[in-house]
């Protein structure tokens, strides 16, 4: 990072402004702020006293040097200490943290799966509710936290699952629950597998496992699908507690902040084709942490759902034209770049595109009766589209 990225990084971040601090080591009181700062109880008695004027370089885009004395110097440590306590935190990888991510983390119950193939890929959370998956290029786990109370841990809400005991892991006791991976499927045997079938005659089907527990005031889960009970045990075993700074060094360059999730957005937007009167400011931040995909749905969502309504109300009123505009303006959703981005990584771009073809003449929307002819109900159900 050059001095220019690193002015606007801590800029975008800052609490107060260059000038604001300015005014500050102006307007203050230099030698009650000395007085003060070096009488403080606790601080360490190993000061330094400066008796020469001291040099200040504020590394930019335009160097700038200033001489100020030793009260003023005080003043300015005091000040960017207050605005470094707004900013974050430090960790031991040097790193200091905005404290939206530092809130993130210390509402988390900072786990992670502590093996090299394992990785964080995502990570969401609403204030309330928050999930991370974790792979390992063919395999992911989910882990998932909210307030304990008043929620139904797998074990109860999975009716058909099988309990398959309690486990002592570096992230609490726990408890595991087999759940059919389709509806209908018996429970499969014990993972234990008699050594004496010939290798061939060993068929295994992947196995749906739930692990919930509960640490303080959270509720935690762990899903995975793996061949195994002894395969997922060892997954739990491996999903130990760590510190702020390394479970935010795990996290992955698309998971996004609140503060710089309206850059986020209005990059997404641009040159994407939106109906009139379309406000982007609705777009506003409904998570303090997000993961790109997640955004990328939200905002082509909105936009979906936005040109949906434009098409529900023109064919609603008999305006053909409108109907069609609207139509066609859905139609460029095959080309919208935040939607080529995630194609692959889930199913929303494609949800996006059936809607598209389905007011464009295509052959509706798949539900499990057969296609549906588009309507606004099944568009709040699928895209999550707002009642009107």
């Amino acid at each position: 990072m050059n001095d220019q990225e690193l002015d606007h990084a801590v800029a975008r971040i800052a609490l107060v402004t260059d000038d604001e601090i300015a005014e500050w080591i102006a307007s203050a009181d230099h030698d009650s702020a000395l007085a003060t700062l070096m009488t403080e109880p606790g601080i360490p008695d190993h000061r330094v006293v400066i008796d020469e004027p001291v040099l200040i370089e504020r590394r930019a885009s335009r160097s700038r040097w200033k001489v100020i004395g030793a009260g003023a110097a005080a003043a300015a440590v005091a000040a960017i200490a207050f605005v470094g306590a707004g900013i974050g935190e430090r960790g031991d990888s040097g790193r200091v943290w905005a404290a939206p991510l530092v809130a993130f983390a210390e509402g988390s119950p900072l786990l992670l799966i502590d093996h090299d193939s394992w990785s964080i890929t995502r990570a969401h959370d609403d204030g309330t509710f928050g999930e991370m998956t974790f792979s390992n290029g063919s395999d992911q786990a989910d882990l998932r936290w909210q307030p304990a109370s008043g929620i139904t841990l797998g074990e109860e809400r999975f009716s058909t699952g099988v309990n398959r005991g309690q486990y002592e892991t570096p992230a609490g006791d726990v408890t595991v629950v087999e759940i059919p991976v389709s509806e209908g499927d018996a429970a499969t045997p014990p993972s234990t597998l008699p050594s004496t079938l010939p290798e061939a005659a060993i068929v295994l089907k992947p196995i749906h496992f739930n692990a919930h527990w509960s640490a303080g005031d959270q509720a935690i889960e762990l899903d995975a699908t793996v061949f195994t009970l002894n395969e997922f045990v060892d997954l739990l075993n491996r999903l130990k507690p760590v510190d702020v700074d390394t479970w935010l060094s795990a996290m992955p360059p698309s998971v996004i902040a609140s503060i710089d999730q309206p850059a986020a957005v209005a990059s997404l937007l641009n040159g994407v084709p939106v109906p009139a009167g379309f406000d982007a400011a609705t777009l506003e931040p409904t998570a303090d942490i997000t993961d790109r995909y997640q955004l990328v749905a939200r905002v082509a969502g909105a936009v979906a759902c936005s040109w949906l309504d434009s098409w529900f109300t023109a064919t609603e009123n008999g305006d053909t034209a409108s109907a069609e505009a609207a139509a066609a303006g859905l139609a460029t959703s095959r080309e919208w770049p935040m939607l080529l981005e995630i194609q692959s990584q889930g199913a929303f771009a494609d949800q996006v595109w059936q809607w598209a073809d389905a007011i464009n003449g295509g052959p509706g929307i798949i539900t499990g009766g057969g296609p549906l002819p588009p309507s606004r109900e099944l568009a709040v159900g699928g895209l999550g589209c707002e009642t009107p």
